[in-house]
């Protein structure tokens, strides 16, 4: 009997999509709300025959929230741009793929889904990040104008949440529009796009779909860019390949804690997008691509510092680093807007408590998980006394405080400045994620 021939696999990723991805431009700025809304009508303006704008919203603010809807195959795709309000690469991918999609018929057919682009899902939020739009390589400036809400005032995270005596029910107006985007849709992809500040590429899937998981790892070495290999941002969840991780939302954070003696009662927000999206089948999909990166975050090889060491002086730099927070937003209490953006962000981190420690081990740690450590003191610093400077800035009354926590934080601005990794380019970082969802879209 013949044997079948079985056609070679499109590992990692088939060139006709190898060049959709290398057709992205070179980025020198980031897209406001008003410029990504033009685009979005502009392409359904051009293209009425496959594209319809649709208005699914208004944000708290009172900016529109629309959707592009591209006809196409049998199956949908929901794909989602802003989940974050500091992470604005994915309405770089979500653009670029809007119109592909509307100019390519034989895409459409080579991808089989018909789309839904949301281009933007916080708009608010983004506009209190605009004043380093126009420099997406320029790390000062980044940080001083830095913003990402409060736990409980994410988009990505207040999708409803009943689960194990941890109640959420106040949903926002962006997370209505999103939830029934995926109850009309019923969703069989859904991309959702973030992008970290500093680290390698990594990702999360709702399914170990295939060799999805596989194919997603192979990804960076095309762009340039390392996967992330250091400590993972959620130490529970199951690992379906390097960097890869599965599904991991409220639910399983909440029994995590308990189960390693930790208590969820300051779990301040709600529940994720994947989550919601569960009684669909929905394939959810995260591709988290750094805005700064090198190959010490994919590094196995030993340092010569012991692993419990390492977090050792993390678990301290980050006690000492809340406290100094702290002292000073106590002192600015009573002068300060408790209701602003900036004081609900600082406020839900003060108030946050540590997870559980990690398991004793007697091994040193790599390179990667030193190389995450070191940035993750960074970030917290930089996000946070950048936010609270800013909270302080408008009070005249503040000001003696406001130039004190300044000194601070250009001290710790020039600490980070010698540990930050080289620029990636927002071209390379938006083709993994656009390159991860064509994988997605064309993996059964």
């Amino acid at each position: 009997m013949q044997a079948t021939s079985v056609p070679a696999p499109l590992w990692p990723l088939p060139p006709d999509l190898r060049t959709l991805c290398a057709s992205l431009p070179h980025v020198t700025a980031f897209p406001t709300v008003a410029e990504i809304n033009e685009r979005l009508r502009a392409l359904a303006e051009r293209h009425p025959a496959v594209a319809t704008l649709r208005r699914i919203g208004t944000s708290r603010g009172g900016e529109p929230l629309l959707r592009l809807d591209i006809d196409g195959g049998p199956r949908t795709a929901l794909v989602v741009a802003g989940p974050h309000p500091n992470e604005p690469i994915g309405s770089i991918t979500a653009l670029h793929l809007a119109e592909a999609l509307c100019e390519d018929a034989a895409l459409r057919q080579r991808l089989g889904h018909s789309w839904h682009v949301i281009g933007c899902i916080d708009p608010d939020g983004a506009k209190l990040n605009y004043s380093w739009f126009d420099r997406p390589h320029d790390r000062r400036a980044y940080f001083r104008g830095f913003y990402r809400p409060a736990f409980f005032d994410q988009i990505e995270w207040t999708f409803p949440l009943d689960h194990r005596g941890v109640t959420f029910e106040a949903t926002l107006p962006e997370v209505h529009a999103w939830m029934e985007s995926i109850d009309e849709l019923r969703p069989d992809l859904m991309p959702s796009l973030h992008n970290s500040d500093t680290g390698g590429v990594f990702y999360y899937l709702s399914r170990n779909a295939s060799d999805l998981p596989q194919r997603l790892s192979a990804l960076p070495p095309l762009f340039g860019l390392a996967l992330d290999v250091g400590e993972p941002e959620s130490p529970g969840a199951p690992l379906y390949a390097p960097a890869v991780f599965g599904q991991w939302d409220t639910p399983e954070e909440i029994d995590y804690l308990i189960a390693h003696g930790g208590t969820p009662d300051t779990w301040s927000a709600g529940d994720s997008s994947f989550s919601y999206a569960r009684k669909y089948a929905t394939t959810g999909l995260i591709a988290e691509v750094p805005m700064w990166s090198d190959a010490t975050f994919s590094d196995t090889s030993a340092s010569t510092v012991p692993l419990d060491e390492l977090r050792a002086r993390d678990r301290a730099a980050t006690h000492d680093t809340l406290q100094t927070l702290g002292e000073v937003y106590d002192e600015a209490a009573d002068h300060i807007d408790a209701d602003s953006p900036f004081a609900r962000a600082c406020r839900d981190r003060l108030a946050s408590s540590p997870g559980p420690e990690a398991p004793a081990t007697d091994r040193m740690a790599t390179r990667a998980e030193v190389a995450s450590q070191t940035q993750s003191r960074h970030l917290l610093r930089l996000r946070y006394g950048s936010m609270l400077v800013r909270l302080l800035a408008p009070n005249p009354a503040l000001q003696p405080l406001h130039a004190r926590m300044t000194r601070t934080y250009r001290s710790w601005e020039r600490e980070s400045l010698a540990d930050t990794p080289p620029t990636v380019p927002v071209r390379a970082a938006a083709g993994i994620q656009l390159a991860a969802i064509t994988i997605a879209a064309t993996t059964r």
